[in-house]
């Protein structure tokens, strides 16, 4: 299923009391979990505890199975998890998981604007070939990042799973949240404003 507006999306996730927001790193992940939390009464888990310090985050995943023991003792909450990508068929039935789709070619220039020039497509990508088949690696190691999760999870997680809504990262752009990139000065602070 695909979402077509947030409203849409947000009428969804009403009675989906765990959701799990991820996709390619850059893909609108940090801004749709925010954006979730505005519509929905949730607990916010972060997956990357280094980079938020925010009061409205009590819970952290540093690693898939911190998700896993988190999902195991809460009942209900919104998980920002990019780097969750390559485990996404293992996600408990119970879960939710909002998979952002985002054109491949931002998301690479996104990762390189957060690299301050330089590209940082290579780091991003280490963790995504153990989900394909052998037979795909020639190709796969061919492609750009986002295009890697995005061949990874079409081919490969999708067909595996039904516990998923697609979100298309510009349906986001309506919300007050959401920064038109010409106003977006600093990638380092996870895409938030105040």
């Amino acid at each position: 299923m695909k979402a077509i507006s947030l409203d849409g999306l947000a009428k969804y996730l009403k009675d989906k009391k765990k959701i799990l927001v991820s996709g390619p790193c850059r893909s609108g992940t940090t801004i749709c979990s925010h954006i979730l939390l505005d519509y929905l009464d949730r607990e916010f888990i972060e997956s990357f505890r280094e980079y938020d310090d925010s009061e409205n985050t009590k819970y952290y995943a540093t690693s898939f199975y911190n998700f896993l023991l988190i999902n195991d003792n809460m009942d209900d909450y919104i998980c920002h998890g990019p780097h969750f990508s390559p485990f996404l068929t293992f996600v408990p039935k119970d879960v939710t998981i909002v998979f952002m789709r985002r054109n491949p070619e931002d998301v690479s220039k996104s990762a390189y604007s957060l690299e301050d020039g330089k590209w940082s497509d290579g780091y991003y990508s280490y963790h995504t070939e153990c989900v394909i088949d052998v037979k795909d690696a020639p190709k796969f190691r061919k492609m750009r990042y986002g295009e890697k999760v995005y061949f990874a999870w079409d081919n490969y997680q999708k067909p595996k799973m039904n516990n998923y809504i697609e979100v298309d990262y510009n349906i986001l752009r309506g919300h007050r949240f959401f920064l038109p990139k010409e106003k977006r000065k600093n990638f380092r602070e996870r895409q938030w404003r105040e």
